[in-house]
């Protein structure tokens, strides 16, 4: 069968299965010892699925040129580092899930969990999901809490809606190259929080 033939309904019940049968067969001592984020980036043939769970960030870029792309450059350690001159559109970004959503606080709240939102100035980006842990000194403390309300390997958050079921987003490279030149470029940026809770995309 070849890649552009394969049924998208199939290779994101396949994505779903294997993220669900990881974190079902993690074992149970390794609960409290914290779980993580997972993104796939996956292409076959014109077809491309992107994966996520957690509050990492993935998205499809394109780069389209100008005429005299590279006419101007810098020395840099002895090389010539080129500075492009061309222009980048963001694409398809996946949705972090954060506990304040509500879709996310519903289930969450459904199963007896309880969400923390920080009050403005604070961001609504720092919610977490609050459980009673016999190895934290203080179950009430907000500030203790999950900061994402899917993931891998939580397996104590489990039992009140933090679940590893990613989104996928399914997009059809034919379409997207449509209109782009042959000398753009097309890629994808996978990072965790942990930049992008400091930088926004476009930096």
């Amino acid at each position: 069968e070849s890649a552009d033939a394969i049924d998208s309904e199939r290779v994101k019940e396949a994505i779903i299965h294997a993220h669900e049968e990881t974190n079902d067969s993690l074992p149970a001592k390794l609960s409290t010892m914290g779980g993580c984020t997972a993104n796939i980036i996956l292409r076959l043939g014109t077809t491309l699925y992107m994966s996520n769970v957690g509050d990492s960030y993935s998205y499809l870029v394109t780069y389209s040129t100008v005429k005299n792309e590279f006419h101007n450059y810098k020395k840099v350690n002895n090389d010539l580092q080129h500075h492009l001159q061309g222009s980048l559109m963001i694409h398809h970004v996946n949705t972090r899930h954060k506990p304040h959503l509500p879709d996310e606080s519903s289930r969450i709240l459904s199963l007896g969990g309880r969400v923390h939102i920080p009050e403005p100035p604070k961001s609504a980006m720092g919610s977490r999901v609050i459980i009673k842990n016999g190895l934290k000194r203080d179950s009430n403390d907000d500030r203790v809490g999950l900061t994402m309300s899917r993931s891998i390997g939580d397996l104590e958050f489990t039992k009140i809606g933090v679940i590893p079921t990613p989104d996928i987003n399914v997009i059809d490279l034919k379409e997207l190259f449509e209109g782009l030149d042959e000398k753009s470029k097309v890629f994808v940026v996978v990072a965790s929080d942990g930049l992008f809770d400091h930088r926004n995309m476009e930096f």
